[in-house]
């Protein structure tokens, strides 16, 4: 988490453990932490009214996948079951963000009146820029307000997609050791041998067996099980067998599309190879766990190059292995994001 808020905002969160902190906190609730299933939240929420596999290239958001229209069945329970437990804490530390920032590009342009102030060095500059075109004709016509653009700053929220994947491709590899040993033979090759032990951005991209391993992760766990797209118009599909009207809600359900036997054959099997060589195109086509289109995850980069960090940093020098104990439990509660119990792992120090 810490390192997502240095990277997103130059902000650092102290002491996550810390009761006082209270950021760290609201950010966990949002992710839903404390939260049990809520029986008026199925009320509210979302319900199918039709499912289709469409095997044609679907609108600029979609391509081969199955759909799902959904209508709001007592929207005004949203009120007392909400989606996501936002806090005020939360919106106020990003209020806080922008404003300093603000301030400091308003004194670096008072001390270099002739440098140009174009320069976007992370999110909170993005958000300040869009801060400052508020009271635009064109924010006004899309109706973009203060709200719209602080929501922007909930990618902080990427730690619970990050975390949970990383905990479900450890549980692979450990109940995977022929997959487990190709990935330490490929540390051992590339980044031991090959860089000398270094390990950033540049190294772990060369890994390509170790980068499968992460797809594979992602396609049998998605962190987030249902994106949604509102269609902003009317669309028909070319034999006019599906119909969409603007403003419904199409759901894809991730878990399902991802085991479909035509594009994953053996979908239960956890099976890395599925994303290297020829193989990948293939696969590709039907794998979405960043969602699609031109609002796809903002976040993406910055998730694989930690995950792929990470697991190297560990892999390097330790082995997972499984216990009596281990265990895939499903969390319930909120129903956008796939949450697990706590899974039980040995990490076991590699011999020289």
């Amino acid at each position: 988490m810490d390192g997502i808020a240095r990277v997103s905002f130059r902000v650092k969160l102290e002491n996550v453990e810390d009761p006082n902190n209270h950021f760290f906190h609201s950010l966990k609730l949002l992710l839903g932490k404390g939260q049990e299933f809520n029986w008026l939240y199925s009320l509210s929420s979302e319900f199918a009214e039709t499912s289709t596999f469409i095997p044609q290239p679907f609108p600029s958001f979609c391509n081969d996948y199955v759909l799902i229209e959904s209508t709001v069945t007592f929207p005004f329970l949203k009120k007392l079951a909400p989606s996501f437990q936002l806090s005020d804490t939360l919106f106020d530390t990003f209020r806080q963000i922008m404003f300093d920032r603000r301030r400091e590009k308003q004194i670096e342009c008072m001390q270099n009146p002739r440098e140009t102030q174009e320069k976007c060095e992370d999110l909170a500059d993005l958000l300040v820029e869009c801060y400052e075109k508020l009271n635009s004709p064109e924010f006004r016509r899309l109706g973009i307000t203060e709200t719209t653009v602080l929501a922007q700053a909930l990618n902080v929220a990427a730690l619970d997609m990050v975390s949970a994947t990383q905990t479900m491709m450890a549980y692979y590899l450990a109940t995977n050791p022929q997959v487990q040993a190709n990935v330490h033979q490929e540390i051992d090759d590339v980044i031991s041998g090959k860089y000398s032990g270094r390990i950033d951005n540049e190294t772990v991209n060369c890994l390509p067996y170790l980068s499968a391993c992460v797809n594979e992760t992602l396609r049998l766990a998605p962190p987030l099980i249902r994106p949604e797209r509102v269609c902003n118009k009317d669309w028909t599909s070319p034999d006019g067998k599906i119909r969409i009207k603007k403003g419904v809600t199409v759901m894809t359900p991730l878990w399902a599309i991802h085991r479909n036997p035509e594009y994953f054959p053996d979908p239960e099997r956890f099976e890395p190879e599925r994303f290297l060589g020829e193989r990948s195109e293939e696969a590709k086509k039907c794998y979405m766990p960043f969602g699609i289109g031109p609002r796809n995850c903002i976040g993406m980069r910055l998730a694989l190059e930690t995950l792929k960090v990470n697991m190297t940093v560990i892999l390097r020098d330790f082995q997972y292995t499984v216990r009596q104990d281990t265990r895939i439990e499903l969390k319930t509660g909120l129903l956008y994001l796939l949450q697990f119990h706590p899974v039980l792992l040995d990490m076991v120090l590699r011999k020289p």
